[in-house]
C-alpha cells in the first residue's frame, strides 16, 4: 500500500468512527437545558450552526 492510499484509509476510518460517535451521541442534544447556559455558549452554537450549514466546518 503506498502512501497515498494509507492516507485514504486512515482518514474514512477516522470519519466512519466520528459518524459513529455523533450519531450515537446525537439523542443527547435533546437533553441539555439551553436557559442555564452562557451568552458565549449561545453566540458559539449559532455559529457552528451557521459555518456547518454553509459546509464551511
Amino acid at each position: 500500500m503506498n502512501l497515498h492510499c494509507s492516507f485514504t484509509v486512515i482518514f474514512w476510518l477516522v470519519a466512519l468512527i466520528a459518524s459513529l460517535f455523533y450519531g450515537w451521541k446525537a439523542h443527547d442534544v435533546f437533553s441539555v437545558k439551553t436557559s442555564a447556559m452562557r451568552w458565549a455558549w449561545h453566540v458559539h452554537q449559532f455559529w457552528f450552526n451557521l459555518s456547518g450549514s454553509a459546509g464551511f466546518a
